[in-house]
């Protein structure tokens, strides 16, 4: 952002959003009002261009005089060092062009959006404004799928009389001093244009309907009619090739079609008049589509899966692979093991989510990693045919579940829980739920209820339509710490199975519990996942293989002993949950691909980019370098379960176990002096020396996990997070055991995170417009926050002067120094990618940095689909 000004007016930038010939764009936070807004200003090349000034001003006046859901609006003006710059709505989502990027729309998709495309140019003519650069690229789709249309730089007020003269033309600049080698510059963008509008003559409303047809022949095919490699080309399409209709879908509606016919007419006489008669007939056509596909669809689900899954082993053997252990498909009682590898330009995201197989078996869901990507997508296999297609919906989802219908799945994304239906579409919005974490499995129960968990929580559940969460378990009622997570229904819809992750290791394991009044028991003693299958098998991991067990529903209770039914199966570390789904036909999991840790801890030379492997392997926690640099004290958890706080000599490779207990010990931190590591042990804060001279000794009983961030420099206050950090930030006394909450000038939940090296300033996470922005703020209360970083970030660590963040790919830092007391912050440094990392741990001279790596890998690989599965013991 060099060059780019922090603040304007009232509102502080952030980050870059884009940039084109008639503007650069920028996100920024209204200060007052607390949001996200899009600020617009003219490159500085530009600035003193009249006729761009002028464009720039009038396009302010435009958006001004428009108010309209589809239509993206304008809060105001702002002067800034004698720039200017429209201060905008700012619109969440993805552009059109981006979407398009990964193919066409469904027919039903497509027609949803161009009626909202229309509704929004139509409320711009009513306006008297003729926008004149109408694609994909000036279209964003919300995440709750509403289109909203922006950018009328090029728009302009409807003149009565014609410009003479191609250099005077609208759709022309002035002759341009910025291009040596042209006389004047179509304005638009080539692909797009009207016929009139590529022969620079005078253009109206009907050049936008033009533009409109443009854009839907794209929505429906993928790919505009008229693109050419160079502008000339695209220009010439526009004016001479004849339009190919046979392109479009073959369900394509005849409506849609005489749409497209009407609105791509080179003479604009013969094109609608108006946008809104195009508008009416896609809204006529939407209210009759889509009856007759559902009932295709379900005729189609009701071919019987037996000859389905054989029809799929001749049709499909380039992407569907026998398994280690194939069987015959002679008999429907016999098993058959495949190999679902999804197809080239996409990864299986191994450790995010377990599959999800459709109730009738016919589909499977899953997250992948599309190529260049770095966030997850939704994607769906059709088993039959093993045609496999990415949903549109969010970037990076957690946790989608199939509805009980089999036509949609619903997911949330930390704010919001969605619906998107399997075949294609927009996510609709079933509820809003703000400020939670979900990062486990969740289910949907008979009436549609989603089901979910917070961090150290209960289990809860939202109506369609409900903001509120409901109360549904709470397994150790009155005590934080708990997790439930991972619940599947028993047949009753009363009663679930559910895994407590626990900070005691005595409560936690497998839990029937009611939804009614809330009662709970434990059924096994370790932490698993599992899935109950009609009409009495449970499903759960064990030691890597994952066993059949019958289930007594009416006690409640396990019956008989379990059956083997895959081996090597992956399982999660952490929050812990095997890979795997199931139900009475069908069977898929992810493998477990290594034989060796989970986990590795290297040092990484941040100055040289060399990482070295430090010896260290187990599932590893919560690094803390000491401030030396010559020790590293960490949580080693053991069978999954409770972690015990253990030191590493650098230099020797010796390790010595400080404090073992079965409550769950975890989150070490250093005293200022090197002597003493502070640690929290269950719901307790604890203190033990770092060469293990005495034993551990509690220095504060919390009523939630207390979680030590960071002792002050004199070694006399401990800054620590009671339960995920929302409830309370507070310092510790460690003379008089006394807890005093920070209390700083903070309108939303945050996260302490850390102490600048003076002790005055607290560095943490606070919740702006929905994202995890940095900030700091004095521990007096004093002033206002400050902004340490723009845009997204998630603070991870302090050390000394450095704090280490994370974008939402990548680590970072930022050096972080108090002069006259006052906060001098440096510039960001990338450090490396977050994929697959843990928290890491800085040194104090910022030279060294403690990472921990899985070792699993992340991405790629199968799934395992066993078809008819259950053994005959359990038949």
């Amino acid at each position: 952002m060099s060059g780019t000004p922090q603040q304007i007016g009232p509102y502080t930038v952030e980050s870059e959003l884009g940039r084109g010939g008639m503007g650069v764009v920028y996100r920024a936070l209204d200060t007052r009002l607390d949001r996200a807004v899009a600020i617009k200003a003219l490159p500085e090349h530009l600035a003193d261009d009249p006729d761009r000034l002028a464009r720039f001003e009038r396009e302010a006046r435009l958006l001004a005089s428009l108010n309209h859901p589809n239509v993206a609006g304008i809060h105001g003006v702002e002067e800034h060092d004698g720039a200017r710059y429209l201060v905008l709505e700012f619109v969440e989502g993805e552009t059109l062009a981006a979407t398009l990027d990964r193919g066409p729309l469904s027919v039903d998709e497509a027609i949803g959006l161009a009626v909202q495309i229309a509704a929004g140019i139509e409320a711009a003519h009513d306006a008297g404004v003729v926008h004149r650069d109408l694609k994909p690229g000036n279209i964003i789709i919300t995440p709750d799928g509403k289109a909203k249309v922006l950018d009328f730089g090029l728009a302009r007020v409807e003149e009565s009389a014609s410009s003479s003269g191609s250099s005077m033309s609208p759709t022309m600049t002035s002759p341009a001093q910025h291009s040596p080698t042209m006389p004047g510059v179509i304005l638009g963008t080539a692909a797009y244009m009207s016929p009139e509008q590529a022969r620079g003559r005078r253009v109206d409303k009907r050049t936008d309907i033009w533009s409109f047809g443009v854009v839907l022949f794209e929505m429906l095919t993928g790919a505009s009619p008229f693109v050419g490699e160079t502008v000339s080309d695209s220009i010439g399409a526009i004016l001479h090739k004849p339009i190919d209709l046979a392109r479009l879908p073959r369900d394509t509606p005849p409506a849609v079609r005489t749409t497209l016919r009407r609105c791509l007419q080179r003479d604009k006489q013969q094109r609608y008049r108006d946008i809104g008669d195009a508008c009416l007939e896609l809204l006529d056509e939407s209210a009759d589509a889509g009856a007759p596909k559902r009932d295709e669809r379900a005729a189609w689900r009701r071919v019987g899966l037996a000859s389905g899954w054989v029809v799929a082993m001749a049709a499909i053997a380039t992407t569907i692979t026998l398994g280690a252990r194939p069987a015959p498909v002679s008999s429907a009682r016999e098993r058959l093991d495949m190999d679902i590898v999804p197809r080239s330009g996409i990864e299986l995201a191994r450790t995010r989510t377990p599959p999800r197989i459709s109730p009738d078996s016919s589909m499977l869901t899953y997250l992948v990693y599309q190529e260049g990507e770095r966030d997850t997508r939704i994607a769906v296999r059709d088993l039959h045919t093993g045609a496999e297609w990415i949903l549109r919906g969010p970037r990076t989802p957690n946790h989608p579940v199939w509805a009980h219908d089999g036509e949609s799945i619903l997911y949330s994304t930390g704010q919001r829980i969605e619906r998107i239906d399997v075949r294609g579409g927009r996510p609709e919005l079933v509820a809003a739920v703000q400020n939670f974490t979900q990062t486990a499995p969740a289910a949907i129960d008979a009436s549609g209820r989603y089901v979910f968990s917070r961090l150290r929580g209960v289990l809860l559940a939202v109506e369609p339509g409900s903001s509120e969460p409901v109360e549904l378990i709470d397994p150790i009622p009155g005590r934080e710490g708990d997790w439930p997570i991972a619940p599947t229904f028993l047949p009753d819809g009363e009663h679930v199975l559910f895994t407590n992750q626990d900070d005691v290791t005595a409560d936690s394991g497998l839990y029937v519990g009611s939804i009614v009044d809330g009662a709970s028991r434990r059924l096994l003693p370790f932490e698993t996942n599992c899935i109950f299958v009609e009409p009495d098998i449970a499903v759960y991991w064990r030691d890597g293989d994952l066993l059949a067990r019958r289930f007594d529903t009416n006690a409640l209770e396990f019956a008989g002993e379990p059956v083997r039914v895959a081996e090597s199966v992956l399982r999660r570390t952490w929050p812990i949950f095997g890979i795997f789904d199931a139900n009475a036909e069908t069977l898929a999991y992810v493998a477990n691909e290594s034989d060796g840790a989970l986990d590795i801890m290297t040092m990484l030379d941040i100055e040289t980019g060399e990482e070295t492997e430090l010896g260290v392997e187990g599932s590893l926690w919560s690094p803390a370098i000491s401030p030396d640099g010559t020790r590293i004290a960490f949580d080693r958890t053991l069978d999954g379960t409770a972690g015990n706080i253990v030191v590493l000599d650098i230099a020797t490779g010796e390790e010595r176990t400080l404090s073992r207990d079965e409550a769950n010990e975890s989150a070490p931190i250093w005293s200022p002096d090197g002597e003493q590591i502070y640690f929290f042990r269950g719901t307790d804060m604890c203190r033990v020396p770092a060469d293990a001279s005495r034993e551990a000794v509690r220095i504060y009983a919390g009523s939630a996990t207390c979680q030590p961030i960071a002792v002050t420099a004199d070694g006399a206050r401990l800054l620590f997070a009671a339960g995920d950090g929302r409830e309370a930030t507070s310092l510790l006394d460690l003379q008089t055991g006394e807890a005093a909450p920070v209390r700083i000038n903070e309108p939303n939940p945050f996260f302490g995170v850390g102490l600048t090296t003076d002790d005055k300033w607290l560095l943490y996470v606070g919740d702006r417009a929905g994202e995890s922005r940095f900030f700091a703020a004095r521990l007096d209360g004093e002033g206002e926050p400050v902004p340490i970083v723009p845009g997204y970030g998630a603070v991870m660590h302090v050390a000394g002067e450095w704090a280490y963040y994370r974008t939402r790919s990548d680590l970072m830092r930022v050096r972080i120094q108090v002069v006259d007391d006052e906060l001098v912050i440096g510039d960001p440094e990338r450090i490396v990618s977050m994929e697959g990392l843990g928290n890491p741990a800085g040194s104090i001279d910022g030279a060294k940095l403690v990472l921990i790596r899985s070792d699993q890998p992340l991405r790629g690989g199968s799934i395992r689909v066993v078809r008819n599965w259950i053994p005959e013991a359990l038949r």
